[in-house]
């Protein structure tokens, strides 16, 4: 086997562990294959898309990959190690997990809750929000090619009113600003909106639905 457009070729000996077989085929197990994607990705960055996607499939998770690493010696661990560390449960499309590289690389925002349930004083249903950050109380939203249907973008538009008339700062982004030439303009966006957001004085109405 020989590589070629389209395949990449990677020989490295494998422990019993690190092999499944799935209809009949000899493959890598779930936390290996993560490992092996993170340390060859070049860049923590684009090493959390991958662990993100195998996390969110219910294949593996950031702990598991770290504690891998942590038994074998492979070329790549520090990449692969980082993006582990960055990695997140809960993540609905690597779109997402662009954003958040975003906004933890670049913007050097705290770490975020991702995909969580956002409820009102009586426990009312305000949305579900892609990203965000309990202390500024900043809501980050990837609006994908999904939300450019005139109903979806409608539900939408609803949503943010309902969440920021009870205290909280909504910033919406598009496949667009995630592309490496749009990336320090997102990064500013995301500053700023967060700097909004700790500057808010209003009520806060509004909590994370814990349950």
């Amino acid at each position: 086997m020989r590589p070629r457009p389209g395949l990449r070729i990677l020989r490295s000996d494998l422990a019993t562990d690190e092999v499944s077989v799935v209809r009949g085929v000899p493959v890598t197990s779930a936390v290996r294959t993560a490992v092996d994607l993170a340390r060859l990705s070049g860049e923590p960055r684009r090493g959390v898309v991958a662990v993100d996607a195998l996390w969110a499939a219910g294949a593996t998770t950031g702990p598991a990959v770290l504690a891998h690493l942590g038994e074998r010696r492979l070329r790549g661990t520090p990449v692969a190690r980082r993006a582990a560390e960055l990695a997140a449960v809960g993540v609905r499309s690597p779109q997402e997990t662009e954003l958040r590289m975003i906004w933890t690389l670049d913007a050097g925002l705290p770490q975020l809750l991702v995909n969580e349930r956002v409820v009102d004083e009586g426990g009312r249903h305000l949305g579900r929000v892609d990203l965000l950050d309990e202390e500024a109380g900043l809501a980050g939203e990837y609006d994908g090619r999904g939300h450019l249907a005139l109903e979806v973008a409608t539900v939408d538009d609803v949503r943010q009113e309902g969440l920021e008339r009870h205290g909280l700062v909504v910033a919406r982004f598009t496949a667009i600003d995630t592309r490496p030439a749009h990336r320090r303009r997102t990064m500013h966006r995301l500053q700023d909106a967060y700097r909004r957001g700790l500057a808010t004085t209003g009520p806060r109405r509004w909590h994370v639905a814990r349950v």
